[in-house]
């Protein structure tokens, strides 16, 4: 009796095993969407010759001038022509074949749009007040052809009207944004936010699009707001010593 049970249990464990069950195919991983912002900024501050801060610039007919310190944003408003010269000492030409404006083949006939320290080729006259009023499309678009500008109008963060200058280039698409604000908090969702511009775009297109106009400009940043009032303060006393001899008399 010993000899058969041991017998079946030998038997039993050599009997083979239910093979398992196969493994469920597993989703290949979705690639990442690229999110980047273009940047053709100048290493260092027309005003103080320190090195700039790619957060702090001011946007002139020449172009993106950045800066070191917020002081050094009105004083190149001040003085756009020659900060910008001092900040882009030297002139590139972008050799682009392309107008960033209209894809068209550019005419070497017609003389190419200087913005920031690059020199840009169009098609036409009419291109060159389109280059300098969205210089940093015209920037991106120039120095890789291969962009496509989605041209909405509509913020996909916050619904508002966008601004021309500030861009994100997301899967080989530059989108508009109505501020910085809601250009950094697009990085969370790239890919949802392309989608949501391009949604925008589309309605654009059919005329359903309801915008909210374009927010007003950001306060003035605290060290312009101190020079106004600086000045205004100086404004003040000069009419009052205008009104009141005796007043400058004493000041004096």
């Amino acid at each position: 009796m010993f000899a058969s049970l041991t017998f079946a249990l030998i038997v039993a464990s050599a009997t083979p095993q239910d093979p398992p069950a196969p493994a469920a195919p597993q989703r290949p991983a979705e690639p990442a969407v690229e999110f980047s912002v273009p940047e053709f900024a100048n290493a260092t501050c027309p005003i103080m010759g320190k090195p700039a801060s790619a957060s702090l610039f001011t946007d002139t007919e020449y172009g993106r001038i950045y800066v070191c310190c917020k002081p050094c944003i009105k004083k190149v408003r001040n003085q756009a022509e020659k900060s910008w010269k001092t900040a882009y000492p030297v002139v590139k030409p972008v050799a682009n074949t392309e107008c960033p404006i209209t894809g068209k083949a550019v005419d070497a006939k017609v003389p190419a749009v200087t913005v920031q320290g690059s020199s840009i080729s169009v098609c036409c006259s009419d291109c060159a007040p389109k280059v300098t009023a969205s210089t940093q499309i015209a920037l991106a678009k120039a120095n890789d052809p291969k962009l496509v500008d989605l041209e909405n109008r509509g913020c996909p963060i916050t619904g508002e009207e966008t601004d021309a200058n500030t861009i994100a280039i997301i899967d080989g698409t530059i989108v508009r944004f109505a501020t910085p604000k809601a250009r950094s908090a697009a990085k969370a969702d790239p890919k949802g936010t392309l989608e949501k511009a391009r949604t925008l775009r589309q309605q654009e297109l059919d005329g359903t699009l309801k915008l909210t106009p374009h927010p007003e400009p950001d306060a003035k940043p605290d060290a312009d707001r101190a020079d106004d009032a600086d000045d205004a303060d100086a404004a003040d006393s000069a009419n009052q010593k205008a009104k009141d001899p005796s007043k400058a008399r004493k000041d004096s």
